[in-house]
């Protein structure tokens, strides 16, 4: 006889980068990146088009918290930053 097992949906994250944070979300967005530099310190900021501003994050590719200044699909998702060709 047999018996039938629970499932659980599961959010799945996998090792991406060496630097922090470390991880990809499978489930949330990836959105391009582009690296500055200010006052000494590397920074990577990306385009939100939900907040017509630049969001702006510690350098690493991987899963981010939105920056959001207002609820959009980024809020409860995040999103992953990738290094856009030629920038670095």
């Amino acid at each position: 006889m047999c018996s039938s097992i629970p499932r659980t949906l599961i959010s799945v994250k996998i090792v991406f980068s060496d630097t922090p944070p470390y991880f990809l979300d499978l489930d949330a967005p990836t959105l391009g990146a582009e690296e500055f530099t200010a006052n000494g310190v590397t920074h990577w900021r990306t385009w939100c088009g939900y907040c017509d501003e630049w969001h702006q994050h510690g350098p690493g590719e991987g899963h981010r918290i939105a920056h959001c200044i207002k609820e959009t699909p980024y809020s409860e998702t995040g999103y992953n930053l990738a290094l856009q060709a030629g920038d670095t």
